[in-house]
């Protein structure tokens, strides 16, 4: 766990943040790497960038690495992928390889069906299809958190992470650590702009259109045994949507393995992206 620390502290310090206005919105992102080739790394739930500082380290020596943070008022699938696409232009990026997990598989989807001619790959980790069946769940609880004062919001979302690392192990005592580290530093606008993006992906209206969209590109899904956040449904209709995509079940255990079995993904990751691209350092 020290080395975690030791690791993320040099990140913070080598790979500062920056800023992107998009559509009203400022965008905060880091940009590090080399090659001819982009990886666009999409948060998970909290969606702050430099919770995928092991995947960034892992691969700027070879790709030019985008990491975003989703800025608090993009609560709608519309600002968030138009969003996104503003900062690749501003990246000077024609087409990137976008990777997201869980939440942000969510995310990565709705971007390959708005701006398919912009990812070059799609890579999908613990995540499912977008499901309608529980807007309303998600909208419930955006409106209960609404009602929240903050401090009662923070012990919601440290009771949560609890509950989601709750093993012994050196990795989820590390991530136990940060996240009762960043929570404090949230806005209740950010943690509300959370919820309502969940519940905004999971309208009828919203799903209905990505069922009729279509990408052809390569793929990538991952998953891990018994991660029980999306269930068999939600993940059978993620290989139907895209019948061309490689299909990896790994080892690691439960939802969290994206974050305490970072070495496995990785691993997967390299191999697709070395099955379809060359790249090159500059």
């Amino acid at each position: 766990m020290a080395d975690d620390f030791q690791e993320l502290a040099r990140f913070r310090t080598t790979h500062p943040s920056a800023h992107h206005l998009a559509g009203g919105l400022e965008w905060e992102y880091i940009a590090s790497g080399i090659g001819g080739e982009t990886l666009l790394l999409l948060p998970g739930a909290l969606g702050r960038a430099e919770t995928a500082f092991h995947y960034v380290l892992a691969f700027e020596d070879r790709y030019r690495v985008i990491a975003c943070t989703y800025p608090a008022a993009a609560d709608s699938v519309e600002r968030v992928v138009n969003g996104l696409a503003s900062l690749l232009d501003a990246q000077h990026v024609a087409r990137a390889h976008v990777v997201g997990g869980s939440f942000s598989g969510l995310v990565g989807q709705y971007m390959v069906a708005a701006y398919p001619e912009r990812v070059a790959s799609l890579i999908l980790a613990n995540s499912g299809a977008p499901f309608s069946h529980r807007h309303w769940h998600f909208t419930w609880i955006s409106r209960i958190l609404a009602l929240l004062p903050q401090r009662a919001l923070y012990a919601v979302m440290q009771r949560s992470v609890r509950l989601f690392l709750a093993r012994e192990t050196a990795e989820h005592e590390f991530w136990r650590a940060y996240f009762a580290e960043i929570i404090p530093t949230f806005t209740k606008a950010e943690l509300l702009g959370r919820a309502r993006l969940m519940a905004a992906m999971t309208a009828p209206t919203q799903v209905a259109q990505w069922a009729q969209s279509h990408y052809a590109g390569p793929v990538l899904i991952v998953d891990a045994v018994d991660d029980r956040i999306f269930g068999a449904s939600q993940r059978a209709a993620l290989r139907n949507k895209y019948p061309q995509a490689r299909q990896v079940v790994l080892a690691a255990q439960g939802h969290s393995a994206t974050l305490d079995r970072t070495t496995a993904y990785i691993a997967s990751f390299e191999a697709f992206l070395q099955g379809i691209t060359s790249p090159s350092v500059e």
